[in-house]
């Protein structure tokens, strides 16, 4: 059993005996969720009009509403709660909690709207890595580029999008554990989120971020600092929740990508491709 899954499996008993603090720290890894699905938009945001200012402004909007909304929705359901211990032992608190509530019919509808978002988040990080894919391929920086980038006449990236059902196939027979999955999919955009914000506070430092329409002015350097924070923090603790699966899950899914990139060749690593001429 994993130490997440310990972890949940007591959680009432040591919240109720003071020890808070781990609890708590697992519940930060849901915003991790939540936002790497809202930033999975501006991976395909490249054709949208004026991206550069629709694009943050967008995501900025969209987690700062799901924040307000979570919230209120949060404290709503710990008003109606009736009965505290049975809930902090159920299985499914929220259900229980609208069925005690509001009735079973709503309960259920709340339910089906669930799944319902979470097919969408679903299909939009599946996109993401089809988009990401196929651009990669675009500007001729993984193996095989000139096939991948093809499109259908549909203008559908085919072989991209195969490409990336084939490897969901592979990493779901992996591992059967949803939580491992969910942990590894935050993980991997955790990390790549700690890269580029990194490089970003040093290219901010060193004057050498190139121009954009979207700034925070003089709060860039403490909005790089927590951000770089909270990617360090988020990545230990999904470690920590399951070191075997997740962390050297990670690790090989890595040495994959080292190894790929190592087949491009030296002339391709780091150019793009004219799409119009084909040339570097």
């Amino acid at each position: 059993m994993s130490r997440r899954e310990t972890l949940g499996s007591d959680s009432g008993g040591t919240a109720t005996n003071g020890h808070w603090f781990l609890p708590f720290l697992f519940a930060m890894i849901l915003p991790a969720y939540a936002i790497s699905s809202f930033d999975a938009t501006g991976n395909a945001s490249e054709e949208t009009k004026d991206a550069a200012k629709k694009a943050p402004l967008a995501s900025v909007l969209a987690n700062i509403s799901s924040y307000v909304v979570g919230i209120v929705m949060v404290g709503l359901l710990m008003l109606a709660i009736q009965d505290v211990p049975a809930i902090m032992h159920s299985a499914l608190p929220v259900k229980d909690i609208l069925d005690t509530a509001v009735g079973s019919g709503f309960a259920n509808t709340i339910e089906a709207i669930a799944i319902l978002a979470l097919f969408a988040a679903l299909v939009m990080l599946q996109l993401t890595g089809i988009r990401v894919l196929w651009s990669q391929a675009r500007d001729g920086q993984i193996p095989a580029a000139s096939w991948m980038r093809k499109v259908s006449a549909q203008r559908i990236p085919i072989n991209a999008t195969l490409t990336i059902f084939a490897l969901s196939v592979l990493f779901a027979l992996w591992s059967s554990l949803l939580s491992v999955l969910a942990a590894m999919t935050a993980l991997a955009w955790a990390l790549a989120y700690g890269v580029v914000v990194t490089v970003g506070i040093y290219a901010l430092l060193r004057d050498k971020l190139p121009a954009r329409p979207w700034k925070y002015g003089r709060l860039s350097p403490l909005i790089f600092v927590l951000a770089i924070a909270w990617s360090v923090l988020l990545c230990a603790l999904l470690v920590w929740s399951d070191p075997t699966h997740v962390g050297l899950g990670m690790l090989l899914v890595i040495a994959a990508g080292a190894a790929i990139y190592m087949t491009i060749p030296k002339s391709r690593r780091g150019k793009t491709i004219d799409t119009q001429t084909g040339h570097l």
